[in-house]
C-alpha cells in the first residue's frame, strides 16, 4: 500500500469517499485532528508491520489510528524505538527535528510542568507577557491531574 493509499484510507469515508480529515480528536498529543493524527498513524503502522516482516493491510492502520486518537503511548513507542533517519524525515521534515521533538516528547510530564512554569516565572520577572506560558502550565497541570487518577 502507497503512503497516499493509506493516508486517503485513514482521512477519507471508506463508502462515500468524502474526506474526514478535519475531525477534531480529543486530548491527543499526535493531533487535534484526524488529519493531524494520519502521519503519526501511518508511521506507527509502517514501523511494526516492517518488523513483523508483513505487508502494510487496512486493519493495521485501523488500529494505529485508534491509538493515534486515543493518545496511546504504543505509537510514541513505536516511533521512537524503530524509526530511523528516513522515516523521521518523512513525520517531522527533517532526522535532527524529528528526534528533538521525539526527545521532548517522551520527556516525563512532571519535568514539563517545572519547565513550563519556571519559564513563566522567568518571563514575568522580566516584565513580559506570560500568557502563552501560563496557558502551557495550566494544560499541563491538568494532565498531571489526570495522569495521577
Amino acid at each position: 500500500m502507497t503512503r497516499a493509499h493509506a493516508f486517503r484510507y485513514l482521512t477519507h469515508d471508506a463508502r462515500t469517499g468524502e474526506y474526514t480529515g478535519g475531525l477534531r480528536v480529543p486530548c491527543s498529543r499526535y493531533g487535534r485532528t484526524e488529519q493531524d493524527c494520519a502521519p503519526w498513524a501511518y508511521l506507527a503502522a509502517v514501523l511494526v508491520c516492517r518488523e513483523a516482516g508483513a505487508e502494510l493491510e487496512t486493519h493495521d492502520l485501523d488500529y494505529a489510528m485508534g491509538l493515534a486518537v486515543n493518545d496511546y503511548d504504543d505509537i510514541l513507542y513505536a516511533v521512537t524505538q524503530y524509526a530511523n533517519d528516513d522515516d523521521l524525515a518523512a513525520l517531522f521534515g527533517s532526522a535532527p527535528l524529528g528526534r528533538e521533538a521525539l526527545a521532548e516528547m517522551n520527556t516525563p510530564l512532571g519535568e514539563r510542568y517545572e519547565a513550563a512554569c519556571a519559564t513563566a516565572a522567568r518571563l514575568y520577572a522580566e516584565g513580559k507577557d506570560t500568557t502563552e506560558a501560563d496557558q502551557l502550565c495550566d494544560v499541563l497541570q491538568g494532565m498531571l491531574g489526570r495522569a495521577t487518577h
